[in-house]
Parts: structure tokens; sequence; C-alpha cells
């Protein structure tokens, strides 16, 4: 009966526990009464088990549902909400399984701060929701920001100065601010606490706003690229006229390059869904542009609002794009069609299909039945 008897020591250990918080609690309300208090609300219950392994000492804090369990043993682990083990479907549940190794299971997980991890199991679904940027440089606050800060603490000394940072923890609290400093290490004792950097504020105007230790920032490229020769075709000016040196912060036009770095953005909002490459354009806050996208194309290059999917890369003027309504499109410089290759071979259409084409003008085909390449043009199809 050695099992009966162990519980039986554990049932009455558990009463002589509960009984003992009720005087601790009793005895706070008669110094409360007298005007004393007590000098800490706390206490500490040893739960080092005198039982054979295997059994748990166990401390209860209120009943059903409503029940906490701190557990000590074999098998220490704090329980509530009605869970039972780690494969519980309600409750919390954190501890030693009967497998060895310790696993917590809850219903809902927020993070203020960095997850590490050496290994990473996902299930079979997962969602995420709003925006997802993948950028040079992704960090947290280590201090609470003001919106009158004009320095920040980080976790990582990876940003650089000039680098332009956009943090959004939610709909209502966003803002982009400017690295203007190089880091300061800010130790305590010896140990590292975080890098100070100084910041510009508000870079959009629409007020600077408070922040929290561990929310995370993203960065969005830089305001200024030093160090950059001046190239042929910069900005507006045209092809064949050098621009003047002399600035770093210049925007390339032409074919696709930029002195300001970019970043990958999954969207998953209203404006989604789609998968961007993004690049920054110049040195304000708003200034970058989609360079290439699958999905979504609505508000990309000429689509405006249609809500046609496929892919597109580039810019206006200057793009590949294919959507099922309008099919593969090639553009380049200022409209001008640029193919390159050994040969092209138009589509091939019999008569009957040619003629139930939405013919523009410009349009080419070859006509296997006429064994001619034909044009349409003026209203209708010729010879080429």
């Amino acid at each position: 009966m050695p099992d009966i008897e162990a519980r039986q020591r554990i049932a009455d250990l558990e009463a002589l526990t509960g009984n003992l918080l009720g005087k601790i609690g009793e005895l706070q309300n008669i110094l409360a009464s007298l005007g004393l208090n007590p000098p800490s609300s706390s206490f500490s219950v040893p739960l080092t088990s005198p039982f054979p392994a295997g059994y748990n000492t166990t401390l209860h804090l209120g009943q059903g549902d409503a029940e906490t369990e701190i557990a000590s043993g074999v098998y220490p682990h704090i329980r509530m909400g009605g869970a039972r083990d780690f494969r519980s479907t309600q409750g919390m549940w954190m501890g030693r399984d009967v497998d060895g190794n310790y696993k917590a299971v809850m219903d809902n997980v927020r993070i203020r701060g960095q997850i590490e991890a050496s290994v990473m199991v996902v299930s079979a679904q997962q969602a995420m929701s709003g925006t997802f940027i993948v950028s040079a440089v992704g960090d947290v606050f280590a201090a609470d920001v003001l919106d009158s800060d004009t320095v920040i603490l980080v976790a990582s000394n990876a940003l650089e100065q000039n680098h332009i940072i956009r943090i959004q923890p939610s709909a209502t609290r966003s803002e982009y601010m400017r690295v203007v400093s190089l880091p300061t290490t800010i130790s305590i004792d010896g140990e590292i606490m975080g890098y100070q950097y100084t910041v510009e504020r508000d870079m959009t105007g629409l007020g600077a706003q408070d922040f929290y230790s561990g929310e995370s920032f993203v960065s969005v490229g830089k305001s200024v690229q030093p160090n950059r020769c001046a190239m042929v075709g910069e900005g507006d000016i045209l092809d064949g006229y050098v621009a003047w040196p002399g600035t770093s912060m210049m925007a390339v036009g032409g074919h696709g390059g930029t002195s300001y770095g970019g970043w990958v953005q999954l969207e998953g909002g209203p404006d989604g869904p789609y998968m961007s490459i993004v690049r920054r354009s110049g040195a304000g806050a708003l200034n970058f542009e989609h360079y290439a996208r699958i999905g979504l194309l609505k508000g990309y290059l000429d689509y405006g609002g249609m809500t046609e999917y496929g892919f597109g890369i580039g810019e206006p003027g200057d793009n590949v794009t294919w959507d099922k309504l309008n099919g593969l499109r090639l553009f380049a410089g200022n409209n001008r069609l640029s193919l390159t290759g050994d040969y092209f071979i138009p589509p091939t259409l019999e008569t009957t299909d040619r003629d139930s084409l939405d013919a523009r003008p410009g349009m080419v085909i070859y006509n296997p039945d006429d064994s001619e390449l034909q044009i349409f043009s003026s209203g209708s199809w010729g010879a080429v």
C-alpha cells in the first residue's frame, strides 16, 4: 500500500500548505486593520518533495478552470486554466513532460524583443497578417523611447549612419526616423546594455510617437550614399550629359540602379497579396518605389485600380509585365520595344483565328493560309 500512503501524505501536506496560506492571509488582514503594513506581501513555500521519485509536491491556488498549480519533483510544472499536460487544448502548461523535455503550451504568445532558436519546428499551418519586411537591419529598442527623445538605445550596433528606420508596432503608432550618428556603446558594470544612436524624428511630419523596450523596427534604405561617383543619365538629365559631381544625394535613373538601398516586402493587408522588391529613390522617408512585384498588381506601374494578378519588373516606360487580361507586355526606354537574340517568331494564326482577334494597329502575325507575315494597319490586315 505504499502508493496509497504516499498519496495520502501528499494530500495532507497540500491541506497543511493551504491552511498555512490562510493563516498568512489572516495575519496580513490583522496587521492592515491595525495600520501596520507587513514588510512584504510575498512569501515562498519550499516544495522539496519528501516522497519517492515520480511524485510531485504541489501547491494549488483557486479551483476548477481558475486553478493554478505549481509542482516540483521529477516532472516540475506550472499549469492554469484547466490544462492537464503538454497536449492540453485549453489553459497554459509549462514544465517537464513525460519524455523528459521541457515544454510549454498556451493559446497565444506575445514577445517583446528577440527570439533565438537553434532548432525551429513549424506546424503544417501558420498565418501572419499585415506587412512583412526583410531588410538589411532589423533590431529592437533596448529602452523606452518618448516622443520627445532624440536618442534611442537598441540591442545591436548593426545600424549605420543615415539609415532610415521604420517603426510600426500597431496601426495607430507609426514613425520614420533617420540615424544621424555612429553608435555609442552603453555599459553598466562592464555589461553591454545596448547601443545608443542620435536620430532625426518624425520624418513624415505626422507626429513623433512613444515606443517601448522590446518593440522592433527595420531599416528601409539610406538617406545618403557617400562616395559614389556621378553617373551618366542621372535623374532627369538626358542621356549623353554627365551629372555634376559634388553631392552624394542623387537619384539614379535609366536602368534600375539605386544609391539608397532597398528591401523585400510581403503584403497581406487590404492592398495585397503580393511580394515586392522595393528600392529607395531619394532621401525622404517615403521616397521609395516598388521595382518588381508578383501577385496583385493594383497600384503598380500602369495598373492603377485594376485588380489583376501577375508579375512585373521595372519602372514606368521601361518594364516587363504579365497578367491574364493584358498578356505579356514589354516596354523599353520611352516605350520603345527592343528585342535581342538571333531571331523572333511572331504568333501563327490562321485567317479565321486572326479575324477573331481584337486587333490593334501594329499587331504582327504569321498567317499560314496566305503564307505571309501580316500587320494590322488602317483597320485591316495586310502583308508586311
